[in-house]
């Protein structure tokens, strides 16, 4: 099953979208306003640590972005 797929399953995901290039993914997921970002980041790593990737794959790195951070 694709990660994209399992991530648009989790509470409170609104959007997910997805960049692929040679070696390397990225993939966006945005929560409506009313989720909690802690509860949110715990549930997306423990959908993904439950994901079986590819021999020599590196682990799916979380990181948080807001929308607070642009001026």
């Amino acid at each position: 099953v694709p990660i994209e797929q399992i991530v648009q399953n989790l509470n409170g995901v609104n959007v997910v979208s997805s960049n692929s290039m040679q070696n390397a993914s990225s993939i966006q997921v945005e929560y409506g306003f009313e989720k909690n970002m802690d509860e949110a980041e715990d549930e997306l790593n423990d959908a993904l640590a439950d994901i079986e990737l590819p021999e020599g794959a590196n682990e799916p790195e979380v990181s948080r972005l807001s929308l607070n951070a642009f001026p």
